[in-house]
């Protein structure tokens, strides 16, 4: 017990000294923030010829598990005549090698108008990040859109070459089968640079995809496709295309990887059906307001887009208790599947088999 409390003790006084730099440490990195401002200060003005005002300053921390250390990055927030802007640079020694946002907007625009020229119904666009990459939270969102070749109107391969950007746009009316990497070679210079294109399946499902661009999920196209019927990827000279066909039971909407919507059968179970086939472990929830069985002789996943006006009043609450019966073990097995809500509909991803079909899955929404 001695030992358990004097370990808990020692690891404490561990996080502390994580959380705090020492007085010298300090003293390190008020002068590396100092020298980043003036590198800054001399980056802006090398690259176009005016002194900036240096508004704020934050020092980059690297995370790792009992806490941060400081590094030597500063991100050095500036203005100048009425625009804000920011860049990133070392404060370690003298330099002038850092990147910037002072023309993110430009760069942006230039972007738009080059996918526009290919594409003439995107209805939004957008550039998700580019070159630095931050694991300080306080600046992480600021590190975004930072460039460091000068954008002078004609080099957009250079600047985008330099960052790894991730370009988003959401088409309608647009086959996007007809898309290769050749045609946006100016905005797939770097290897990590990808661009996503969504055809729609309407105006409306349009609306709803941009605003997942930012979320953990974004790049689990799957859960997009009730909203896009096409997802066309490209990175420098790959073209990936994915067309996603939806089978439909009443108001649910599912997609089975494989993209064979013959090969699943949906059906809604009544409270009795469910009751069956719950284990105890599973009865510990409240009786579930609704179950659906999933039905497939294909392995993998199968989604499920079920209206939001379809569910528990209190979404936030809910629970899914899923059922996968094991063919060669000849029981069922138990879990919890995960879901997402995605505008109008609540997108569920069901057990992934990796057992000989078929397979039933039945999925259990209900408040907690």
């Amino acid at each position: 017990m001695k030992k358990t409390i004097a370990l808990a003790a020692a690891l404490s006084m561990l996080l502390l000294a994580a959380g705090c730099d020492s007085e010298e440490q300090k003293q390190i990195n008020a002068q590396n923030i100092a020298r980043a401002k003036d590198n800054a200060t001399r980056y802006i003005e090398e690259k176009y010829g005016f002194i900036p005002s240096v508004t704020n300053a934050t020092l980059e921390r690297q995370y790792g598990m009992f806490g941060s250390m400081p590094m030597s990055e500063v991100l050095v927030e500036m203005e100048h005549q009425g625009k804000s802007f920011s860049v990133y640079i070392d404060g370690q020694t003298e330099n002038t090698e850092g990147a910037d946002s002072y023309q993110a907007e430009e760069i942006h625009a230039a972007v738009e108008a080059y996918v526009r020229e290919r594409i003439s119904d995107i209805y939004e666009l957008t550039i998700l990040n580019s070159k630095v990459t931050s694991s300080f939270d306080p600046i992480e969102e600021d590190c975004k859109y930072l460039f460091t070749p000068y954008y002078d109107g004609g080099n957009l391969k250079e600047v985008l070459s330099d960052a790894a950007c991730s370009i988003v746009g959401i088409c309608t009316n647009t086959d996007l089968s007809l898309c290769s990497a050749e045609a946006y070679a100016e905005l797939l210079g770097q290897e990590r640079s990808t661009i996503t294109l969504y055809a729609a399946r309407s105006a409306q499902g349009a609306k709803q995809i941009m605003p997942c661009m930012n979320r953990y999920y974004y790049n689990k196209y799957e859960k997009l496709a009730v909203y896009a019927d096409t997802i066309c990827i490209m990175k420098q000279d790959q073209t990936e295309i994915r067309q996603y066909t939806l089978g439909q039971t009443g108001n649910i909407f599912y997609y089975v990887e494989g993209n064979s919507p013959d090969k699943a059968h949906i059906r809604l179970l009544d409270h009795q059906q469910t009751a069956e086939w719950m284990s105890d472990s599973a009865k510990r929830v409240q009786i579930p307001q609704k179950s659906y069985e999933v039905e497939t002789d294909q392995e993998g996943f199968v989604y499920l887009y079920i209206p939001v006006s379809e569910l528990p009043e209190n979404q936030q609450e809910m629970r899914i208790i899923g059922r996968s019966y094991n063919t060669k073990r000849q029981e069922y097995c138990y879990y919890e599947s995960s879901y997402v809500i995605i505008g109008e509909y609540c997108v569920i991803e069901t057990y992934k088999s990796n057992l000989s079909p078929p397979e039933q899955i039945a999925i259990t929404i209900q408040e907690s």
